[in-house]
């Protein structure tokens, strides 16, 4: 299964429940495991959530991580976005 990161300014969370709709057969068919920071429970720490959840799914074996960027996020200056895109 791959994992889909969603990485997205918040004025842009139409947009990706709009991708997340789109996606929806191949989650429901458990290709893709699609995730984002809505998903992230109330008073655990933003950054090393991201950070856990990219590194799991990392030690799953032979799987395919992805991330999905918002141009918006991308050009605010998300510094956990352009972290992101040099990692994975």
């Amino acid at each position: 299964m791959a994992a889909l990161f969603f990485s997205y300014s918040h004025e842009d969370e139409g947009l990706r429940n709009q991708l997340e709709v789109h996606l929806a057969m191949l989650k429901r068919e458990s290709v893709i495991e699609a995730w984002h920071d809505r998903k992230i429970p109330a008073g655990e720490e933003f950054d090393r959530s991201i950070d856990a959840k990219l590194e799991e799914a990392e030690g799953e074996g032979p799987r395919a991580n992805y991330v999905a960027t918002t141009r918006r996020a991308v050009r605010d200056g998300c510094t956990k976005c352009s972290t992101l895109q040099s990692k994975y």
